[in-house]
């Protein structure tokens, strides 16, 4: 769950995410996670090569490598935004009374 704080101090106004996550759906980037290959994974891998006869799954059942370390690009889609209209909103007198 995404929790979403606003604090106010002041003239500042600081909106900020509290996931993990957070950061990375915002401004995208690169991450390159390091996943153990265990044999139930292995077992996993062969039925799908059964299944589907694609010898990519073959190949990662087979492989000798302990691990996996793909690499994914995430591209930025910001969720936190403020657009002119906020930004007359929340200078609007009506607003700074809660």
């Amino acid at each position: 769950m995404i929790l979403l704080s606003l604090n106010c101090c002041n003239a500042l106004v600081c909106i900020s995410a509290n996931s993990t996550y957070s950061a990375i759906h915002q401004y995208g980037g690169t991450i390159k996670p390091t996943i153990p290959i265990s044999l139930k994974m292995r077992k996993f891998f062969w039925a799908k090569f059964y299944e589907t006869g694609q010898e990519n799954w073959k190949a990662i059942a087979l492989t000798k490598k302990k691990e996996l370390k793909p690499v994914f690009e995430i591209p930025g889609r910001p969720y936190i935004t403020l657009t002119n209209e906020d930004l007359v909103e929340i200078l609007s007198p009506d607003f700074r009374t809660f």
